[in-house]
């Protein structure tokens, strides 16, 4: 069966009242016709010569199809006047190209479809990827802020101090032991302390106790005061003051003007960068703790609770504790802990309860980052998480914990 420019074909030239002549191919169709039909199952059949209106086939004034069942045929078109305006000995080719013309178009659609289709799907995985990076972006800032050190005043300037001591000479009839050293001679706000270790008379290494503080843009050195080392001559430290926040890395300081939050900043190639301008400490562990929910609940399998205790009058003994929901039955392994100090001096004890029982420590808290191991297990849910605070000398401003598990 033959279709012939499905769905009505268009003899533009034979316009209102014009013949078309369907007949044997490669012969004259006026004088010898085919059957034609208006339907495809060849049930209507066309009366001969077929009328037109508006250049279409017309039945009783209506659009009609026209259909064979030869694969060529031959086709003559009158126009109202009866004159030939085309004339056709073999259809096929041009049925052919029509078909191709029909096929190719089809394809073209279905490609611009497939194409929308690609181009929506591509936006909507360019909407998730940016979504998922600003949901990244906000648990790591929140989670580098929660640990972050307070250095009063350090607005303008990169908080600095005491990075490391040269030995430059480690001189000789020294008595052996370990010895807490400061600075002498520097311009440092908080004073700075060495660990210096003698043996064999002779100065075998030199440590940082206590970096001290200084905010400005000239510090002075000094030089490490050695004269509570019995017998020690010729030995000759130098220390190197260096920024205590490398670039990159946060810090707290106070408020301008001054308020009941803090204000956080970051080194930027060794400037000063006020990054959030009222900043609360408890909310960025709160931060902390979401995103780490976050994250379980997309399959990762560390679990934390990030606190920082800031009280306003400084670090006092006693318990602090806060409630903190566990997405997952969680082993807690490890405490990691941190003073922030006011006065370069100080260190405290710390315990963990869960749930009012006490499950590790005391263990030392100092102005050094450190960790202790725990064996903690918290159910998935709400717990009560305390941290006792015990012994504490000097004058802390605060503390940062952070506890880290995994599921069972």
């Amino acid at each position: 069966m033959t279709d012939i420019l499905n769905p009505f074909p268009y003899f533009p030239e034979a316009g209102t009242g014009g013949y078309v002549y369907i007949g044997t191919a490669g012969m004259d169709a006026r004088t010898n016709p085919v059957t034609v039909y208006r339907d495809e199952a060849h049930t209507l059949a066309w009366a001969q010569p077929i009328r037109t209106v508006d250049g279409y086939p017309a039945y009783q004034g209506a659009k009609a199809g026209l259909y064979i069942v030869a694969t060529d045929f031959s086709l003559t078109v009158l126009d109202s006047n009866q004159a030939v305006v085309s004339n056709l000995t073999s259809a096929e080719a041009v049925i052919k190209l029509s078909q191709t013309i029909a096929d190719e178009a089809t394809t073209a659609r279905d490609e611009a479809v497939a194409a929308q289709a690609a181009s929506e799907t591509a936006q909507g995985i360019t909407e998730t990827a940016r979504d998922e990076a600003v949901s990244a972006r906000d648990a790591a800032n929140s989670a580098a802020a929660a640990s972050q050190q307070y250095y009063p005043g350090a607005r303008a300037y990169v908080p600095r101090g005491l990075t490391s001591v040269t030995i430059t000479a480690a001189g000789t009839g020294g008595t052996n032991g370990t010895y807490t050293c400061p600075l002498t001679g520097d311009n440092l706000t908080v004073d700075a302390y060495a660990t210096i270790v003698v043996s064999g008379g002779s100065v075998s290494s030199v440590t940082v106790a206590a970096p001290g503080l200084y905010i400005g843009a000239s510090p002075t050195a000094g030089t490490v005061d050695t004269s509570s080392i019995t017998g020690l001559t010729s030995a000759t430290l130098t220390p190197v003051i260096g920024y205590l926040k490398t670039s990159g890395e946060y810090w707290l300081t106070d408020t301008s003007p001054a308020s009941a939050y803090l204000s956080l900043f970051q080194n930027q190639s060794n400037a000063a960068v006020e990054i959030d301008a009222q900043f609360d400490p408890m909310s960025a562990g709160r931060a902390t703790d979401e995103a780490d929910r976050a994250e379980a609940a997309v399959g990762a399998v560390l679990q934390t609770v990030s606190v920082i205790l800031q009280p306003d009058d400084g670090l006092v003994d006693g318990a602090w504790y806060g409630e903190f929901f566990i997405s997952v039955d969680t082993n807690f392994t490890l405490l990691r802990h941190q003073l922030f100090l006011d006065d370069g001096m100080g260190l405290t004890s710390v315990s963990v309860n869960l749930n009012d029982e006490n499950y590790g420590g005391p263990f030392t808290v100092t102005s050094t980052a450190d960790s202790d191991a725990v064996t903690i297990f918290a159910p998935a849910g709400t717990s009560r998480i305390s941290f006792q605070i015990d012994g504490t000398t000097g004058s802390p401003g605060g503390a940062a914990f952070k506890l880290e598990g995994l599921p069972p």
